[in-house]
């Protein structure tokens, strides 16, 4: 058995802040992460999703070029080219995150990590006992019960960042901080977008009066924005997914090439056994305190695991 101060699962951005604070206390580290490394911001979060949209806002710039008192003829965007650029600045922060996981003051496994008991950590044929335990693996795509959805098939917020041909229509079910940057990026780009929300404005975490004000700019941009629904069902067609809604009291329903599924994410907690260390457990989430620390006085959870704040410079702060 291998005995270290601490021991961090996950090595994405809470992930590598914590062992490299505790490292740098003297503290012998041990980081676990099945892979791909880099993490969720990197990989398939804020940075694919910022560089995306970058490409995006110079697009509706330069579709108001004459009000600049500029000439500018049918301007247009290529999903495929998007997307390469996007790949060759993930790929260069990713190589600075796996050369920064490899780095030879910490032991970096890249395995599945199973606990077994409070004190102890199976990682693939290895076990593994430590001090203390952080739990920085992240969050995953929910799912969200909607009659006919699978069947249907959809696009989560993870892999609608891999197409590379512009859909000619779209349906965006939620109307959180991924989904509405998703939906003004396909809009903006050409994809006839609807975007659906049960509450009765979209960022409804957020003040009203600034959701308002982005609803009305969606609008103005072409976007359809349904608020105050209800999802009834998905059905299939030969033109595409219909989804039906009810919205002001009548059934309504909308035709696109694909739906987006972005109601939301839950911590990615599958697999990690947390009950043979005997950690509370709320709606999906790790119960923590105001120091990140679980029930169990020794094991911590920070960053999207633990559903507090799904931000990755809180994620960084809690490490």
């Amino acid at each position: 058995m291998d005995f270290f101060d601490l021991v961090v699962i996950g090595g994405g951005s809470a992930g590598d802040a914590a062992a490299n604070a505790a490292q740098s206390k003297g503290a012998k580290v041990a980081i676990i992460d099945k892979g791909p490394l880099g993490g969720l911001c990197i990989l398939r979060g804020c940075m694919p999703t910022k560089t995306i949209l970058r490409s995006s806002d110079v697009l509706a710039l330069i579709h108001r070029a004459k009000e600049f008192g500029l000439s500018a003829s049918n301007p247009s965007a290529d999903l495929s080219l998007i997307n390469d650029r996007k790949i060759r600045l993930i790929d260069e922060f990713a190589s600075y995150r796996i050369e920064q996981l490899h780095d030879p003051k910490f032991t970096l496994i890249e395995e599945h990590a199973s606990f077994l008991s409070p004190h102890e950590l199976n990682v693939g044929k290895r076990v593994l006992s430590a001090k203390n335990f952080i739990i920085a693996t992240g969050s995953t795509a929910a799912e969200f019960p909607v009659p006919g959805l699978a069947e249907a098939g959809f696009f989560t917020s993870d892999d609608i960042l891999e197409l590379r041909e512009t859909p000619e229509s779209m349906i965006v079910l939620g109307a959180g901080p991924v989904a509405v940057e998703l939906a003004q990026f396909f809009c903006r780009i050409g994809t006839k977008t609807t975007l659906l929300q049960r509450s009765d404005y979209i960022l409804s975490k957020g003040d009203e009066d600034l959701a308002r004000s982005v609803e009305t700019r969606f609008r103005e941009e072409g976007m359809e924005v349904y608020t105050g629904t209800k999802l009834l069902r998905v059905e299939k067609s030969r033109h595409g997914p219909i989804v039906f809604f009810s919205h002001e009291g009548k059934e309504q329903s909308v035709t696109a090439s694909l739906v987006l599924q972005a109601l939301g994410r839950k911590p990615n907690i599958d697999g990690l056994n947390l009950s043979a260390a005997s950690i509370k457990v709320n709606q999906g989430r790790i119960e923590v305190d105001q120091e990140m620390r679980t029930n169990v006085p020794h094991i911590f959870a920070v960053g999207d695991v633990n559903g507090l704040h799904e931000i990755v410079h809180i994620a960084i702060e809690q490490g």
